[in-house]
């Protein structure tokens, strides 16, 4: 007599209907011809103290070079208009009106065009050490700007 009986094992001792696993060997990746990324520098805490000192120094200044923009731009073109006298020796381009006119307007008239493209590289200065703060130049350039707005405020505030 013939046995009538299904086998549930497959040829290789696997569960019928399924294939058996595939053994291959182990995927090697090829040796890596450079070394990986470093890791991007973290700043200091120092130098991130320094950034928000120059930063709120970089602020007073812009503000400081508005209010001298919105000075220029009134008293400057339209001295005559704003100012009624007396004007004496010392009014710049004194004694006449006409003379400390033609004078306010020459000293403001390129300050109105300057100061905005100083406040635009202060900008460009503080986008540059916000992005790369470790860059060797952005800290000279800062300090230094920092440094002549404090001269420059000093200058103004003698002056009055």
């Amino acid at each position: 007599m013939t046995d009538t009986r299904t086998s549930t094992a497959g040829t290789h001792g696997t569960p019928a209907g399924r294939p058996a696993p595939r053994t291959e060997p182990p995927r090697t990746e090829p040796p890596r011809t450079e070394p990986p990324p470093a890791e991007p520098r973290r700043p200091s805490t120092a130098l991130r103290v320094a950034h928000r000192v120059i930063t709120v120094a970089h602020g007073l200044l812009a503000l400081f070079l508005i209010g001298l923009w919105g000075i220029a731009v009134v008293r400057g073109p339209f001295f005559g208009l704003v100012e009624h006298g007396p004007f004496g020796p010392e009014t710049w381009g004194g004694p006449t009106l006409a003379g400390a006119w033609a004078v306010h307007a020459a000293v403001a008239v390129p300050v109105i065009v300057l100061i905005p493209l100083a406040l635009l590289g202060i900008r460009r200065l503080h986008t540059t050490m916000t992005r790369e703060p470790l860059r060797w130049w952005t800290w000279p350039v800062a300090v230094l700007i920092a440094v002549a707005g404090v001269v420059l405020f000093v200058a103004w505030l003698q002056q009055l």
